[in-house]
C-alpha cells in the first residue's frame, strides 16, 4: 500500500517528497498533499499531549508550539525545531554571544524579524514556522521565537503574561528588565 510506504518515510516526509512533487500532475499533487495532511493529523493526535510530560517549562513550550505550527504549516515546510536550530547556528556564527540584548539585536535588526503592517490578521502571522520563514509575525509570535531561541542558548529570557499582553523579561544579575 502506497500510503503505508509514505508513512514509513517520516520524519522528514514532505521535505523528501517536495522536489519530486513539482513533476506530478496537479491532481496527483493534491492527492499527495491530502495524504500527507492526514499523516500530519495522525501524528498530531498521537503526540500533541506529549508536552505535558516535559518537566522543563520552556522545552514544553517549544514542543507544544512545534506541534501546533506543524499541523497548519504549508506543505513541505520544515519542523519548528529545525528552523530554531538554523537560527541558533546563525546567531553563533556572528560570534559567541551570551547576552540577551545581543540576541534581540540579532533577531530584530540583523535578521529583520518584524510585525506585519498590512496583513496583521492573516493566520500565518501566528504560525511560528511561517513566521520564521517570512521573518514577519504578530508580536506574541516574535516574542515566543525569542524566548524559545533564548532557551536553546541558555539565556535568561522569559515570557511574561500581563492582562491583554505577552511580554519578554530577562534577568541581568540581580535585576529584571522588560
Amino acid at each position: 500500500d502506497i500510503s503505508q510506504a509514505i508513512k514509513q518515510m517520516e520524519p522528514d516526509l514532505e521535505q523528501k517528497l517536495k522536489p519530486f512533487s513539482l513533476e506530478l500532475a496537479n491532481s496527483t499533487q493534491e492527492k499527495l498533499h491530502q495524504l500527507t495532511q492526514n499523516i500530519r493529523m495522525e501524528k498530531f493526535e498521537v503526540h500533541w499531549l506529549d508536552w505535558l510530560e516535559i518537566e522543563d517549562e520552556r522545552e514544553a513550550l517549544e514542543s507544544a508550539m512545534g506541534w501546533l505550527s506543524y499541523l497548519s504549516a504549508p506543505w513541505g515546510a520544515p519542523y519548528l525545531s529545525t528552523l530554531l536550530v538554523n537560527l541558533q547556528d546563525r546567531f553563533f556564527s556572528k560570534g559567541n554571544w551570551t547576552e540577551v540584548p545581543l540576541l534581540l539585536d540579532f533577531l530584530f535588526r540583523r535578521e529583520e524579524f518584524t510585525s506585519p503592517q498590512d496583513t496583521y490578521y492573516d493566520p500565518s502571522n501566528s504560525n511560528l514556522i511561517e513566521v520564521i520563514q517570512r521573518r514577519q509575525g504578530l508580536q506574541i509570535s516574535l516574542s515566543l521565537i525569542a524566548v524559545m531561541l533564548a532557551r536553546r542558548l541558555t539565556l535568561p529570557l522569559y515570557g511574561f503574561n500581563m492582562p491583554g499582553h505577552f511580554m519578554m523579561v530577562w534577568r541581568k544579575e540581580n535585576e529584571y528588565s522588560l
